[in-house]
């Protein structure tokens, strides 16, 4: 009997790591269980009242750099958990790293351009 056979075999009986689909290919998935979610959903209302308090809580020039903080974990959590990047493959890992760097590479584009062009003096 083949390596797949056998966890096909196994995954019809019932056995842990797979499910089988009626036409017999095997489907290996994560099952993330819904407390999952709801603490997600909990961190992110947290995170959502912590903008709203920053928005209103003057912390001179450190205000840029909370509001930053708190969207990206807040774009953590959402990648990680509903991207179901946690515990997935590593090409997926991969592709979310080559988005990252990818948007990285056109802020410094953007960056780029921005800081180098000179000031244009306004004609009254």
């Amino acid at each position: 009997m083949l390596d797949v056979e056998r966890w096909t075999f196994a995954a019809i009986r019932g056995a842990p790591g797979g499910r089988a689909l009626p036409s017999g290919a095997l489907v290996m998935e994560k099952i993330v269980q819904p407390k999952v979610y709801v603490w997600t959903c909990f961190a992110l209302l947290a995170l959502l009242a912590a903008t709203w308090v920053i928005a209103y809580v003057d912390l001179g020039p450190f205000n840029l750099i909370a509001a930053l903080a708190v969207a990206i974990a807040k774009a953590i959590l959402i990648a990680l958990f509903f991207m179901h990047i946690k515990g997935s493959s590593r090409v997926l890992h991969l592709a979310a790293v080559a988005g990252v760097i990818w948007l990285l590479f056109l802020i410094s584009l953007t960056l780029s351009d921005y800081l180098t062009r000179g000031s244009v003096p306004l004609n009254h």
